[in-house]
């Protein structure tokens, strides 16, 4: 695929984006506290980042690991979800939306871990309660299935977010909370930051 880039020559420059190699792959997980293997097309964990030994050993689809271009946003999502929740690590892998997400918060912020377990947890419940959609086809239902993001169906997910907002509190979570969770959307829904209530 070739991303064109219009020049004010009037020429046009072809931007060819790159995809990792397994080499690149297996380098970029080598300081991490459990093996990495690559078996089958799999990237395979036995282990979680605390040392727990899977039942059935962690497979991630390398052509989703490889298609993620940045060997430093490999580790990093591991690390996120290796801990707490490494039933994740393929699911954020598969999403374009949550790996462009962890390179906003790694090359534009903290690049703590936790920050993007935190905020990753928040969309994958809110997935669910959007009848398991996953992240990718929630923003791409927001943008009407093109590349920019639809007003009208933009509306319609704020409104999805106050559901959810009033499906939290009636949950009994703290207010504190439920703020942090509203943040935590409104930061994965494009342009959304100035239109949910806080």
């Amino acid at each position: 695929m070739q991303t064109t880039i219009p020049a004010h020559t009037g020429t046009t420059i072809l931007v060819r984006p790159k995809t990792l190699t397994i080499d690149e792959v297996l380098e970029a997980a080598k300081d991490l506290p459990t093996p990495v293997r690559v078996e089958d097309g799999f990237l395979v964990l036995e282990e979680s980042l605390r040392g727990w030994k899977f039942k059935e050993p962690l497979k991630v689809s390398l052509e989703n690991v490889l298609a993620v271009r940045e060997k430093g946003l490999i580790p990093y999502i591991i690390q996120a979800f290796g801990s707490e929740r490494p039933g994740l690590i393929p699911w954020a892998f598969q999403n374009k939306t949550i790996v462009k997400m962890a390179r906003h918060f790694l090359r534009g912020f903290s690049g703590s871990p936790m920050t993007l377990y935190t905020y990753s947890d928040t969309i994958s419940r809110y997935s669910l309660f959007l009848n398991g959609h996953s992240p990718d086809m929630i923003i791409n239902d927001a943008k009407a299935g093109g590349n920019i993001v639809d007003d009208v169906r933009l509306k319609q997910h704020v409104g999805f977010v106050e559901d959810y907002r009033a499906q939290l509190e009636d949950d009994g979570l703290t207010k504190g909370r439920v703020h942090c969770c509203v943040k935590h959307l409104r930061t994965f829904y494009p342009r959304q930051r100035d239109q949910t209530r806080t």
